[in-house]
């Protein structure tokens, strides 16, 4: 109940699968599996306070967009604890 959720989102399901296939970390099962996942976990996004678009190439941005929610959040809530 007091926990903040915020959920990191790949832009689209084909950026995520093009992220996935260019590690080649993973079999192509393996690949097809965690897409699969995410797919279903995307589905769920509206369990979270918030959600974040991971953009790709802009590391900083997103970073950015936490940092501006956990202080919005702190304003709000000053009371609780944020941890990360």
């Amino acid at each position: 109940p007091d926990a903040l959720l915020i959920f990191l989102v790949p832009p689209s399901l084909d950026e995520l699968y093009g992220r996935l296939t260019a590690r080649r970390t993973e079999s192509p099962e393996e690949t097809r599996r965690r897409y699969e996942d995410a797919a279903l976990e995307l589905a769920r996004q509206d369990d979270y306070d918030h959600v974040v678009v991971n953009a790709t190439g802009d590391v900083a941005g997103t970073a950015e967009r936490i940092d501006e929610i956990l202080r919005k959040e702190h304003r709000l809530h000053p009371q609780r604890r944020i941890a990360v």
